[in-house]
């Protein structure tokens, strides 16, 4: 117990509770200011809920209210007519209940609503927007709120206490939270050993397992604090601003592709809490292990997150992988959070404790070991090969030694390339799946025939009403369907014929394949009316599709292998009001490719190089910070000849150097290996570029229109370069940025966290509240890939937002810096300086 209570005490005096605090004070502010702003939007998105059914009930009504006009209508569609007619009535007073704001009302209303659809299928049609088990979820989830009295809330941007902690539990309670808990605890065990004071430790009666099972015990207890303060301050916060109180039965849907089910709130939020402590207890487990086989803070880190980071991967890419035994299964929180209860939600605190006692068996039997040759400094090398040159070249080369000496930039690089090695194989893996997956679905036309088979039969039945009724209006409906034959067929033919060239390597019939589904959803092609209206240009909306015909147009004309898969391109113009189709619909199109260049633009597009860019900040970013602590190196390189800001000049050169070099590396690495086992790419591959209605509306715009929307299409090796350039310039600026604090702040571990904190506060604010003046600030282009595509810029509304302006702004902003840390050690130096000649001149 004492031993545990003066770990505690530890943690505490290095003012880590301190830390974890302020994180989640500015976390929760940051979630709850964020949907605050978006409130004045609740009626308008409480609105658009409603339009789908609007439009549907309008449209079955019209079409019914035709044959009531013709004097055709049977009298069961008479009933489901006078169904549609309370159904607009029941929409318009839920509509006006909404702009009255009086939200109490709200599900009394939709249970009517509800309940008038049930009587329209108990009329023997289904309703054509809720059907089946859509429908059973949507009352269950009404009855729910009314049993509970529970009003309607906006669950997009929610601010009441109960949903402003469960969005927080999402977000922090992820693999996110365990990193930043990794960051600030890592380092119990190998602090020890760097400072030397294991040994210390050694010298005490004091056995080996009780102090692991102490500090083990005590990173547990700082993991359940980080779980309260957000709980805590979500509540607290939110309840000090709204007028919500919490309330632990709001229900939660989960669902999956056969049933759903709903659960409480407070219910939820303490299974994602468990889980995370589950994870967590694997997780410091795994730290404790590799602490005593690595005893360097950093490698030990950087290791525990790889493998986590791996096990994560290639647990949630095997679906065979995916059992309960399995430790990495743990951190699949969204997965585990959304899937629905069976019962057996209480193994995972017991796997999770199997796991971590034998982790920690093995650290406390395993013998004290040396430390591996390839994590040792090196005894000895030589700075300098001479006594001549200049100081700022010394400086630089001493820097260059001590990285070097420290072997931490060696073994960062080997991580790089196991991270880029082990990404690739799952990308090809993943890439070759959905390729043999795509073409295979092209070979089988048993969806068209059927499709077909429906469809004939749809006209026989038109048929033989005919002439049971002599009615001349089925002519055109067995028109319609004749066309819609026609069309699966041609589509048939233009599969197998796709599949049989592509294999011979002609490429162009494979995109009139692909044409054909993008040309009929623009309303080019006849389908016969009875194919694509409910799906396509309906949801996709003008500007997705022409876009999609637009890029398969510049595949024919540059001869461009394929890449798999997506007829279409995902855009941010869409007409997508169900989230669950639109990220179906994403999916569906998501383009894998492992060739070289389409390898890199996905290391780009998901933001895989903020990897690169934390781990040259903790690498290099200490700057002057790292020369303090307790060995004071600061101290002895001032007692040479050199000026502080020359020692500052050195830092920056030196960590620019290796920074850049790791980043062009690894972008070269990433070509190389997709070149070996792939193919190098296609230089003038498509990527969809949107244009700002400013330069729409320019006298010398020369782009394409679709929908008032301007856009174009840019080379992918044009994409490319612009990347590195902005890898170059993203490193030079957070370095910069970061080495000037450690001129200000003695202590490395908050310099990192003061770098972090406005880094990312910065684009925050610059997203949410400066989006006038983002072309100006340099936080907005670490989201690059959205500024070379011009996405920013239409987002943000402000056409200055660009290539040209990012690398202004960042490469100004990081001479600025430099310039800043020079002047302020130029002047301590002088000042220094002078007070030892005064000391001087005094004794003399």
């Amino acid at each position: 117990m004492k031993i545990f209570l003066f770990e505690l005490k530890k943690i505490r005096r290095q003012k880590k509770f301190l830390w974890l605090s302020i994180i989640s004070l500015l976390c929760t502010m940051a979630i709850f200011s964020s949907n605050a702003v978006e409130q004045e939007g609740m009626m308008e998105r409480a609105h658009e809920g409603l339009m789908d059914y609007q439009e549907i009930v309008n449209g079955v009504q019209r079409e019914l209210a035709e044959l009531e006009m013709q004097q055709e209508l049977p009298e069961l569609q008479q009933n489901q007519l006078d169904l549609t007619k309370q159904m607009n009535l029941t929409l318009m007073q839920l509509n006006r209940v909404m702009e009255r704001e009086e939200w109490e009302n709200v599900y009394p209303l939709k249970l009517s609503f509800l309940e008038l659809v049930e009587q329209y299928e108990a009329n023997g049609e289904p309703f054509p927007i809720l059907t089946g088990q859509e429908l059973e979820k949507e009352k269950a989830m009404t009855e729910w709120f009314i049993s509970h009295n529970l009003s309607y809330e906006d669950e997009e941007y929610p601010v009441s206490p109960h949903l402003i902690v469960k969005e927080l539990s999402d977000w922090v309670f992820s693999l996110a939270g365990l990193f930043v808990l990794l960051l600030l605890f890592g380092n119990i065990f190998t602090s020890e050993r760097e400072q030397s004071t294991w040994l210390t430790l050694n010298t005490q009666p004091i056995k080996k397992w009780k102090l692991l099972v102490s500090k083990y015990i005590s990173l547990l207890c700082c993991t359940l604090l980080f779980t309260v303060l957000f709980i805590f301050n979500g509540i607290v916060i939110s309840s000090m601003f709204t007028d919500y109180s919490f309330s632990g039965q709001y229900p939660i849907l989960l669902q999956d592709s056969e049933t759903f089910y709903i659960l409480p709130v407070i219910t939820y939020i303490s299974r994602v809490t468990i889980l995370f402590l589950c994870a967590s207890f694997i997780l410091f487990a795994l730290v404790t292990f590799l602490s005593s086989v690595l005893k360097k803070t950093f490698i030990t880190i950087m290791v525990a997150s790889f493998i986590v980071m791996i096990g994560f991967s290639v647990t949630e890419l095997n679906h065979a992988l995916q059992v309960v035994g399995n430790p990495f299964q743990l951190f699949r929180f969204s997965a585990l959070s959304g899937a629905i209860p069976n019962g057996d939600d209480w193994i995972y605190p017991f796997i999770a404790m199997l796991w971590s006692s034998m982790l920690l068996l093995c650290t406390n039997f395993i013998p004290e070991i040396k430390t591996p040759p390839f994590l040792q400094k090196t005894s000895y090398l030589q700075p300098f090969k001479s006594k001549n040159g200049f100081t700022f070249k010394k400086i630089v080369l001493f820097e260059w030694r001590k990285v070097s000496r420290k072997k931490l930039y060696g073994q960062i690089n080997i991580l790089l390339l196991l991270f880029v090695t082990v990404g690739y194989f799952i990308l090809f893996q993943q890439s070759s799946i959905q390729q043999d997956k795509y073409l295979e679905e092209l070979q089988s036309t048993e969806e068209l025939d059927q499709w077909i088979k429906i469809t004939e039969e749809i006209k026989l039945q038109y048929e033989e009403i005919k002439e049971q009724t002599g009615q001349s209006i089925y002519d055109e409906f067995i028109k319609e369907a004749n066309d819609t034959i026609d069309f699966f067929l041609n589509r048939s033919k233009l599969e197998i014929a796709a599949v049989y060239e592509y294999n011979r390597g002609d490429w162009s019939s494979f995109y009139s394949h692909q044409l054909l589904d993008n040309q009929s959803a623009a309303g080019e092609i006849d389908t016969g009316g009875a194919y694509l209206d409910d799906r396509m240009d309906y949801f996709l909306g003008k500007f997705t599709v022409e876009a999609s015909i637009s890029e398969k147009e510049w595949l024919i004309e540059n001869n461009i292998q394929p890449i798999f898969t997506g007829t279409f391109i995902p855009t941010i113009y869409h007409q997508f009001t169900d989230e669950e189709r639109h990220q179906s619909f994403e999916e569906e199109n998501r383009k894998l490719d492992s060739s070289g260049l389409f390898s890199l633009y996905l290391f780009n597009k998901y933001y895989l190089y903020f990897i690169l860019i934390l781990l040259c900040l903790f690498l290099f970013g200490g700057g002057l910070a790292l020369e303090r602590g307790k060995k004071q190196t600061l101290h002895l390189l001032q007692t040479q000849p050199l000026k502080l800001s020359s020692i500052f000049l050195g830092k920056i050169m030196t960590s620019s150097i290796l920074a850049i070099a790791s980043g062009v590396g690894l972008f070269i690495i990433i070509i190389l290996m997709g070149s070996l086992f792939n193919r190098f790419g296609d230089w003038l591959y498509p990527i969809l570029h949107y244009n700002h209605e400013d330069i729409v509306n320019s006298s010398n715009y020369s782009g394409l229109v679709s929908s008032g929307y301007g856009y174009h299409f840019i080379p992918l090796g044009e994409y490319l370069v612009y990347s590195m350039v902005f890898l170059v310039l993203c490193l030079l600026f957070v370095l910069g940025l970061t080495i000037v604090l450690s001129t200000f702040i003695k202590n490395a571990l908050t310099v990192f966290a003061v770098s972090i904190l406005i880094n990312v506060s910065g684009y925050y604010v610059t997203t949410k509240f400066g989006m006038k003046v983002a072309h100006l600030l340099p936080f907005t282009y670490f989201d690059y890939p959205k500024v070379i595509n011009g996405e920013l810029s239409i987002v943000m509304d402000n056409a200055k937002i660009n290539v040209i302006h990012g690398c202004l702004v960042l490469s100004g902003l990081s001479t600025v810096f430099v310039l800043i840390g020079y002047i302020v050690l130029y002047r301590k130096n002088k000042t220094i300086v002078k007070a030892v000649k005064n000391q001087v001149t005094t004794k003399m």
